[in-house]
């Protein structure tokens, strides 16, 4: 410990997060290739907005044909293609791109992250424990990977929650309500369903910490965080209503079984979207937190026990906001475990999983647990206690489940082989490709054909032939990858025949590359 005597605790910290700056820009050099359709979608539309001040692009041939062409994750309304979801990044990034390289800001989020994790630990912890925490946390695989990822909303959410959730605790002045109201309102506009966490946290602090001589200026506070997500939530509404025509409709999921429901049936839906299926929550968990982070998932329950001891040694305003962090990260691990996102088994468990990158906050259960143990140790048990705990994250970070970190780099440099093989085969000029899933490869270099708002591409065959006419009467060269069997190449070709056109096999890449030809 000589070294942290010489340069003192927040120094190191300071070295520390200089250090971890380098690492994630020489890390992101091989990352530019994209993993989920998310990715792809988020970036094209950046761009987009950046060069054409639109928040959609255009496509003609949508209106020709069928509208399957764009990337997955997009939205088409005549020759108007825009993009699903969360637009608060697009806008964001939009904007910020004009004068700063998005690395950079990336960058700057995810150690605002580290920074913040340490601030809020401090309303818990000792200035050490913090750092260490702050610690642990950047090296998680969740937060290291999606951090990385520079065309996510879920991370610059999160981070930004929790920024506003330090200030919102702190509460030291109206200052700190002010700076809330901020940050929370740029979580909502960055991912919407923040509306929801922060109105269940504010509730539920209010009433955890609530006294009768304090309840005017806590409505006062309150009040200043309520103009903000307001307005928020107003643009969320304007921009909605610009692009689909509902202020409450986005096109990211489908409310139809809200249809006919009673009112409280809409308000339970509101608090738990996906449903609440008991079954489903014990697997999701024992999948995606016990199994994937055994053995850590050990010292959650170790830790949490011993904390719950020690609980009176605590300052009681302490011993409030932690068992209110974790009623928090309760809620939220219902709120998405109890549904199906495109659920995996374990078996098929992946680092870039959408139960993972939904909550972030597994991490900080983690660590927060460590507290029971950290807080306690003496000196040179707490040293080897670190020592152990950094490398079990660091084995994660390289080696978790079926996808660690470095399989992640790895399959992000194969896919950018698989762009350049392309490259070699089929000029981008003037071709349009149909597939089912290597749009989030191959697009924006090439116009892709993936899925319509009601069907996937792969649904009627007669329909995908009859597009293809079209797009060949427009003069342009026409290319399917028949990958996973989604096509019928025989029942295409049947209606391609009669207008004297046939799909022939130009070479088996990646499940068979088929370039539309002349009959002869």
């Amino acid at each position: 410990m000589k070294l942290e005597r010489r340069l003192g605790t927040k120094s190191l910290l300071i070295l520390y997060i200089l250090l971890l700056s380098v690492f994630t820009f020489m890390f992101k050099a091989g990352l530019e290739n994209y993993l989920s359709p998310d990715e792809t979608v988020y970036k094209f539309f950046i761009d987009n907005f950046r060069e054409t001040n639109n928040l959609y692009s255009e496509e003609d041939l949508n209106v020709k044909s069928i509208d399957i062409f764009h990337p997955r994750n997009a939205y088409t309304n005549g020759d108007k293609v825009f993009p699903t979801g969360f637009i608060g990044i697009i806008f964001t990034y939009g904007l910020f791109s004009y004068f700063s390289n998005l690395n950079l800001v990336t960058t700057i989020i995810f150690l605002l992250g580290v920074f913040y994790v340490y601030k809020l630990s401090t309303l818990f912890f000792k200035q050490k424990t913090s750092i260490t925490v702050s610690l642990l946390y950047s090296i998680s695989p969740i937060i290291l990977l999606f951090s990385l990822r520079i065309y996510y909303n879920n991370m610059p959410a999160f981070v930004f929650f929790l920024i506003g959730a330090y200030y919102y605790l702190r509460d030291t002045s109206y200052k700190d309500f002010f700076l809330t109201g901020v940050f929370w309102s740029l979580a909502i506009f960055f991912r919407n369903t923040y509306i929801v966490f922060i109105f269940v946290s504010v509730v539920l602090y209010f009433l955890i910490t609530l006294r009768k001589e304090h309840i005017f200026e806590k409505f006062l506070k309150h009040i200043i965080i309520g103009i903000f997500v307001f307005f928020s939530v107003l643009q969320i509404f304007l921009i909605n209503t610009l692009i689909f025509g509902s202020a409450l409709e986005n096109q990211y999921s489908n409310n139809d079984d809200l249809e006919g429901s009673s009112l409280l049936g809409k308000i339970g839906w509101f608090f738990m979207t996906s449903g609440f299926d008991p079954q489903r929550l014990y697997s999701n968990f024992t999948d995606y937190i016990v199994k994937f982070f055994f053995p850590l998932s050990l010292f959650i329950v170790i830790s949490s026990i011993y904390c719950f001891k020690k609980r009176k040694n605590l300052e009681p305003k302490s011993s409030t906001k932690l068992i209110f962090i974790f009623i928090y990260l309760t809620y939220k691990i219902i709120f998405y475990y109890t549904g199906v996102y495109y659920g995996m088994s374990f078996a098929d468990l992946t680092l870039s999983s959408s139960y993972l990158r939904y909550i972030p906050e597994i991490s900080l259960l983690i660590i927060f647990s460590f507290y029971g143990l950290l807080g306690h140790l003496r000196s040179k048990y707490l040293q080897v206690t670190l020592i152990f705990v950094s490398v079990i994250f660091l084995i994660n970070l390289g080696l978790t489940a079926n996808e660690g970190i470095l399989k992640v780099y790895s399959i992000n440099k194969a896919y950018g082989d698989v762009k350049e093989d392309f490259l070699n085969i089929v000029p981008p000029e003037n071709s349009i490709i149909y597939t089912k899933y290597w749009d989030k490869v191959l697009f924006p270099t090439y116009q892709v054909a993936t899925s319509s708002k009601d069907k996937t591409i792969s649904d009627n065959m007669d329909e995908i032939a009859k597009s293809m006419i079209v797009v060949h009467k427009e003069g342009k060269k026409v290319y399917l990858l028949a990958n996973k069997n989604f096509y019928n190449i025989e029942e295409i070709n049947e209606y391609l025949n009669k207008e004297g056109l046939i799909l022939k096999k130009k070479n088996n890449m990646y499940g068979g590359l088929y370039e539309l030809q002349t009959l002869t």
